[in-house]
């Protein structure tokens, strides 16, 4: 199957590419009438593009029908199912009891192996599987559903699409519960250009800046802002602790920010590729991050920013 998908994500930037090749033919040939050697040139990649195309068609899904690709990704999921259910059955007792040596799938050694190798890792430290040997996610609504409970398929199907349980699991006091994780998010990532920019931030940059975060938030920076100001300190050698101060914040709070955009963009349709890539897990994202703390860690941010500026004279916030 791995073969099948590196063939069919090579097909479709081979396609794209062949796209592009075919409208700037159009555009030659509309151009000159007699061909030079630059046309015959471009003729002639054009073929090996055609060709090439022609060649993954053959050696990736493409010519597959739809019934053997469904057969071939039923294959997949049963031989994940059973991979979690003999790994994780001494820990989850309503997982069914399932024998790797009955199932033909799991007749290579290698497999095998590698069973093994999760267990002693399970063995070792319970709680925790090794990245190294962590399988591919994947979630069940019921256990034995696609073994016992073939007709409520596709009605699980539906529920699992329309209502994502874990992400609306998350409480009122967080961030994905309150609305706030993506927009938040624009704002870390926003403040953390301005930190690593060399330059100074521009009116309109700090308005827009300012005119994204709530109203609490706002209150919250003017008042620790107002605080800082009365205190009458005003040297240059302080830019070097409040940078690392925000630096030291940004290390944990920008990581999140960054996953929750990749979040959003993994799941929004027209993002769909071919791509084997790991995603990024919810748990990953400012989701279920409180929602008061992380507003606190903002707006701490935002001031330490702002002093930044002010100590290293550039001219921003202070002013």
């Amino acid at each position: 199957m791995e073969k099948l998908v590196s063939a069919t994500s090579s097909l479709h930037a081979a396609l794209a590419a062949l796209a592009e090749m075919e409208v700037a033919e159009r555009k030659m040939k509309r151009r000159n009438k007699e061909l030079d050697a630059n046309s015959n040139l471009f003729n002639q990649k054009l073929e090996i593009q055609r060709k090439d195309v022609k060649c993954l068609k053959e050696t990736s899904l493409w010519r597959k029908s739809r019934d053997k690709c469904v057969s071939i990704m039923a294959t997949i999921v049963i031989i994940v199912y059973i991979r979690i259910c003999s790994v994780f059955k001494p820990y989850i007792t309503i997982l069914p009891a399932i024998s790797l040596l009955s199932v033909a799938c799991f007749q290579q050694q290698r497999d095998l192996d590698l069973i093994q190798k999760i267990k002693q890792q399970m063995v070792e430290h319970p709680g925790h599987v090794h990245t190294e040997f962590k399988p591919n996610k994947i979630r069940f609504r019921k256990s034995g559903m696609f073994f016992n409970d073939w007709d409520s398929f596709d009605t699980e199907r539906e529920k699992i699409t329309k209502n994502n349980r874990v992400f609306h699991s998350a409480g009122a006091s967080t961030l994905g519960g309150a609305g706030f994780a993506l927009h938040y998010a624009n704002v870390i990532l926003l403040v953390k250009k301005y930190l690593d920019s060399s330059s100074s931030i521009g009116r309109d940059e700090r308005e827009a800046l300012y005119q994204m975060l709530p109203e609490n938030l706002k209150a919250s920076v003017r008042a620790k802002l107002s605080k800082l100001m009365r205190c009458g300190e005003d040297d240059a050698f302080l830019a070097e602790g409040w940078r690392a101060a925000t630096v030291e914040i940004m290390g944990w709070l920008a990581p999140l920010a960054e996953d929750t955009v990749k979040w959003q963009m993994e799941r929004h349709v027209d993002k769909l590729k071919f791509d084997t890539r790991p995603c990024v897990l919810l748990l990953q994202t400012l989701h279920f991050c409180d929602k008061e703390k992380t507003e606190a860690a903002i707006a701490e941010v935002l001031v330490e920013l702002s002093c930044v500026y002010r100590f290293e004279n550039r001219g921003v916030y202070g002013e």
